[in-house]
């Protein structure tokens, strides 16, 4: 019984730390269209023994002048198995709206996000609606820029597979370049421990309309 169960609680074991990098490309081509392409690799195992996941992704924006935005984007996934050397790929195409808004030195985003999670090699596929919200407090310093965030999934072809994300972090910024340090503290309903995540995020802005 021992050995019948251990793959599965290292497996488990393993999801409590990871290590995520990115590097993100934000694209204005005028004042209402845009682009994000984003590529990630994630980590877990005490961080970083082992490789979790690979990622590109790929959303093309609308804003309208009243903070709304909507958009449709593409991803691609290839996750890695805990306990051999096979890996899986996964096909995400999703719908995004979106809003923002700001007052003063703060500045706050709505995003919600619909995804079909396609699995050719095993003829899956699932529905996930996210819910994220986000806050940002602008200062007088370049390398204080706070953000905090709280994000929701549901997957209900999963036998109701639910998740949450909460995030704290800093944005070091330099004129179009900005570095964001984060901390992650994630739930999952099929992984009986909370995750704790940290990760890098460096992001580059282009386009004759970024501010």
């Amino acid at each position: 019984m021992f050995l019948e169960m251990s793959p599965v609680f290292t497996a488990q074991k393993a999801f409590q730390q990871n290590l995520w990098g990115s590097l993100v490309w934000n694209h204005q081509w005028n004042e209402k269209i845009e682009t994000v392409t984003d590529v990630g690799y994630r980590q877990c195992d005490q961080f970083f023994h082992k490789r979790r996941q690979v990622l590109s992704r790929l959303t093309a924006l609308y804003r309208f002048e009243n903070g709304f935005s909507a958009g449709i984007g593409f991803a691609w996934f290839q996750h890695s198995s805990l306990t051999s050397n096979a890996t899986t790929n996964e096909y995400r195409p999703f719908l995004q709206m979106g809003y923002r808004w700001g007052k003063g030195a703060w500045n706050s985003q709505l995003r919600s996000r619909q995804e079909w999670r396609l699995y050719p090699s095993t003829d899956k596929q699932f529905h996930r609606a996210r819910l994220q919200i986000q806050l940002r407090r602008k200062t007088r310093f370049s390398w204080l820029q706070p953000a905090v965030s709280i994000e929701g999934f549901s997957t209900l072809q999963r036998n109701g597979l639910l998740e949450s994300r909460m995030t704290i972090g800093n944005n070091f910024t330099l004129k179009r370049q900005s570095l964001f340090l984060f901390f992650t503290l994630q739930n999952q309903t099929s992984v009986d421990e909370n995750q704790h995540i940290i990760g890098l995020q460096l992001s580059l802005k282009t386009g004759k309309h970024v501010n």
